[in-house]
């Protein structure tokens, strides 16, 4: 069964009852019960149920099917069931309560006005407390088979909505639903019938205990919202006195240390100034003016919060003004950790001027004794017939460092003199370490010097054969390929003639005991050698990838060639497929190919040039292939989309031909101008040899025939309902014309309505007679009570209206 059905029906019977007119009522209204209920309420009751709702939490329940405002069983709104939605909450903010439905068809029941009522009785959210239809509810059902809908109303909507609800159907929904737009016409249906209620109805009489007990709940309300505001207004002004109270106390703390600070600082720079150069003391007593400063400037600031409104224990004061306070309590903070940076500062030069007036005697006096150390020491070595040139350079360093020290000093210049006393320990320290190395040196020397001397015949042996390298390279091959190693062979010869002399002076260091010196010189001899060794291997390197080229050569012009020719097989073969800019790209790739070929035909060819430009082609070609197959693969993709567009194009054609041509008599001129036009696509299709165009005009085709089919079958559906004929009023026999084989909506016992049949105007509308606009009404559209089944007693039902049409 689908949801459409009553899933929610429940059980039990209705009274039976004589009907009031126009439809189903009963003695005692909603409405009236509604008032009778309402006068036993009292505003104690209604103030106990506003707190009940308030304080007690309610489960989560899910909603009932009938209680749904929107249910789309047809699934025809899609989309735009939100808006739908939308527009009954905006009719039910003028009061009514709304439900829309969409069902495939309301069969089994004889029509739509009875399948409303089983659909009420099933529903309790649509009942009133004496079981009858909601006085404010408003139902719209749409049943799509039967292209019928209607409208179902309580009686407080009877006034505005007896005499607007067929022009609402007919006038504002149909033509909506005429274009397939139900989602529209529905929404505007909706629009109209709130327009219509809210113009009609402003006289409403009004519902004192509901306005009470909106009064009481709003009135609840915003108590609670006010203590709810109190309170975390006096949370946040708490937490923002707290802040300015602790950034006070710091702010004290921190001025109290400052001060004490200054003062103990103030001696100390008093007496560290008289013993330094006034260049020295200058930086100190600048920091411990700044850091006065800057204390003076905070302690100001806090004596005229202390004296103004910035007490933050005044209880006076809200959350934005402590705020306040505690940014300006915050800056006097601030400007106190600036302070002690300064009088750190200042503290740290005066630690250091004290280090280096206290450290500087004793550091002379080591420097003075390591001096003498070492001289005696050079003394000793010069005895057994070393040459200490070298230590004695790194001591005259040192006495020089040492008297510009005493230089500062003597000005009171600390500092500057204690860095110069350590630099002349540094050189002192340095001949000491070269001293202890004069031995060791001198047998670096006696090994280096030889090893020097037996590698440079080396060197120029290998700048030989480098030269008889480059002379075949040049001879056999294009300038273009050795041109990066021309004049390697000069700069290694030079490189092995500066390191003879390098040796040289080597021996002459070495023979006057300069062993440091020595050491030097063999080591650029060195140097100058490796050089020269870097420069053949480029030479050999060269010989070598000249060889590999020239192998390569051939067999990548061969590679070339052979996907080149795959290229244009390819190409020939699905040429229609193929742009004719591939084939320009594939020429070019020949072009670079032949020129390859042209270059080892040369005297002296650039084998390099010639396997870039069979590379250079083979990728042409490789990529031209890729294309091309792409090409053809996305052509046979679109022949295939046209076969199949073609396909289905034809065979709507030929089912709209077939029924126009079954049902000519009936069929008008605008189904017909759209079948001409589908099959003008059609014959258009077929010349064109262009695919797009072809896709195009099918699916045009395809379009159209869709639209003649509908469009005629919408005009043998409106000759079911024929007039009746001239014939029948003047009494002559009437010619009874054979039904028309149409499969229409409806069921059968097999749920498929046969063959043959016709289709019955619907109940309320007699034989011959026609509805607005030329839509055919089912019930209920006057008698505000719409149609029953036969057979049964007539249901007891309360005042209300509404009821179904077709479209």
């Amino acid at each position: 069964m689908r949801f459409d059905e009553f899933p929610w029906r429940r059980g039990g019977t209705r009274g039976v009852g004589p009907a009031e007119e126009g439809g189903r009522g009963s003695v005692r209204t909603p409405r009236t019960q509604h008032y009778s209920q309402a006068r036993r309420w009292t505003p104690a009751v209604a103030l106990a149920l506003v707190v009940f709702i308030i304080l007690i939490p309610t489960a989560s329940m899910a909603q009932p099917v009938d209680e749904m405002k929107v249910i789309d069983g047809a699934g025809i709104f899609g989309s735009d069931l939100d808006e739908v939605e939308a527009a009954v909450a905006e009719l039910e903010k003028r009061g009514a309560e709304v439900r829309v439905r969409t069902i495939t068809t309301y069969s089994p029941y004889a029509n739509l006005d009875q399948y409303e009522l089983q659909l009420e009785d099933a529903s309790p959210s649509w009942q009133g407390q004496d079981g009858n239809i909601k006085n404010n509810l408003i139902v719209m059902i749409i049943a799509l088979n039967e292209t019928e809908s209607g409208i179902w109303y309580g009686d407080e909507w009877i006034d505005e909505l007896n005499g607007n609800r067929l022009r609402i159907q007919t006038d504002t929904m149909y033509p909506h639903f005429s274009e397939g737009d139900y989602s529209g016409g529905v929404i505007a249906g909706l629009g109209e019938i709130g327009r219509v209620i809210s113009a009609q109805g402003q006289a409403g009489t009004i519902d004192w205990t509901l306005l009470l007990a909106v009064l009481i709940i709003v009135a609840v309300a915003a108590a609670v919202v006010f203590i709810l505001w109190h309170r975390r207004q006096s949370a946040k002004r708490s937490a923002w006195r707290q802040r300015a109270m602790l950034a006070k106390q710091t702010a004290a703390a921190g001025i109290n240390e400052v001060l004490e600070a200054n003062r103990m600082l103030e001696i100390k720079v008093d007496v560290t100034e008289k013993k330094v150069s006034p260049q020295e003391a200058a930086p100190m007593r600048d920091g411990l003016q700044k850091a006065a400063t800057l204390v003076n400037r905070s302690s100001l600031a806090y004596s005229e919060l202390g004296h103004s409104a910035g007490n933050p224990e005044n209880p006076k004061l809200g959350a934005i003004e402590l705020e306040h306070i505690e940014k300006e309590y915050l800056k006097i903070v601030s400007d106190l950790r600036e302070a002690k940076e300064a009088t750190k500062d200042v503290e740290d030069r005066i630690a250091a001027v004290q280090q280096a007036i206290d450290g500087y005697s004793l550091k002379v006096a080591d420097v003075n004794a390591s001096m003498e150390a070492v001289s005696v020491k050079e003394r000793a070595m010069q005895a057994e017939g070393y040459r200490t040139t070298y230590v004695s350079k790194l001591l005259s360093d040192g006495r020089e460092a040492l008297t510009r020290a005493q230089e500062l000093v003597s000005q009171k210049r600390y500092t500057e003199g204690r860095k110069f006393a350590e630099q002349a320990g540094e050189h002192v320290q340095r001949a000491s370490k070269a001293l202890e190395e004069l031995p060791r040196k001198k047998g670096e020397v006696d090994t280096a010097i030889p090893a020097l001397e037996s590698r440079i015949p080396q060197v120029k042996s290998a700048i030989v054969e480098g030269r008889n390298i480059f002379d075949n390279i040049s001879n056999e091959y294009a300038e273009s390929t050795w041109r990066s190693i021309r004049g390697n062979g000069t700069e290694a010869e030079n490189r092995v003639n500066w390191a003879i002399d390098a040796l040289n002076d080597a021996r002459e260091m070495a023979a006057e005991s300069d062993w440091h010196g020595a050491m030097e010189m063999v080591g650029k001899g060195n140097g100058l050698l490796s050089e020269a060794e870097t420069l053949m291997r480029s030479i050999q390197q060269l010989e070598k990838d000249l060889l590999t080229a020239r192998q390569d050569a051939p067999k990548e012009i061969s590679a070339a060639s052979e996907d080149i020719a795959r290229a244009w097989e390819y190409i020939d073969r699905y040429d229609e497929d193929i742009r004719e800019s591939l084939e320009d790209d594939l020429r070019a790739a020949e072009r670079k190919n032949e020129a390859a070929k042209a270059e080892l035909t040369l005297t002296q060819p650039d084998h390099f040039k010639a396997c870039e430009l069979a590379r250079q082609a083979n990728e042409a070609a490789d990529r031209v292939l890729v294309q091309a197959r792409s090409e053809h693969e996305a052509a046979e993709r679109q022949r295939a989309k046209a076969a199949s567009v073609r396909r289905d194009a034809s065979a709507q054609l030929s089912i709209a031909r077939e029924y126009i041509d079954d049902h000519s008599p009936v069929v008008k001129e605008e189904a017909r101008r759209a079948l001409k036009n589908a099959e003008g696509y059609v014959r258009e299709a077929e010349r064109t040899a262009d695919l797009e165009g072809r896709i195009s005009l099918f699916t045009r085709a395809e379009a159209d025939s869709k639209r003649a089919y509908s469009l005629a079958q919408r005009d043998v559906e409106n000759s079911w309902e024929r007039p009746r004929s001239t014939s029948e009023e003047s009494g002559m026999p009437e010619i009874v014309w054979p039904p028309i084989p149409v499969p229409g909506p409806g069921r059968s016992s097999t749920g498929r309505q046969p063959w043959g049949t016709t289709r019955s105007p619907g109940p309320g509308i007699p034989p011959g007679s026609s509805s607005p606009s030329g839509w055919k009404a089912t019930g209920g559209s006057a008698n505000r009570g719409g149609s029953s089944s036969w057979g049964g007693s007539p249901v007891k039902r309360g005042r209300r209206g509404g009821g179904s049409s077709g479209w």
